[in-house]
């Protein structure tokens, strides 16, 4: 059942950049893109980003979804979110899963090979 008129959450970790949406009566939300993202750059020289989505509805707050990984932030992701049904182990437990195939790169920071070094 769809959870009209939730707040929902996004938050960049470094960062004290947070931006609120509130859902449709679908239960759909958009939020972001950030305009200032803080990256950290591993011993590597590889970006890295965090993020967490977190929801408030009905007086109860629940994890909703934690992500991050090496390389530029995505552009877009797409959540399935279900209220009555967390996943994951107790400690970490969130409501929301990335939807299958719903990862969208960043275009303007992929890369490009290198040329060889001669």
């Amino acid at each position: 059942m769809p959870v009209a008129g939730a707040a929902v959450q996004l938050s960049a970790h470094g960062s004290a950049t947070t931006q609120t949406a509130v859902t449709d009566e679908k239960g759909r939300f958009t939020a972001g893109p950030f305009v200032e993202w803080h990256l950290f750059y591993s011993l590597l020289g590889d970006p890295l980003y965090a993020f967490s989505i977190n929801i408030a509805t009905q007086g109860r707050d629940y994890n909703g979804y934690k992500g991050g990984g090496v390389g530029y932030a995505p552009r877009e992701i797409e959540l399935l979110c279900d209220l009555a049904h967390p996943t994951g182990p107790a400690m970490y437990q969130v409501f929301c899963d990335l939807k299958a195939g719903a990862l969208m790169p960043n275009p303007a920071f992929q890369r490009t090979a290198s040329p060889p070094l001669n």
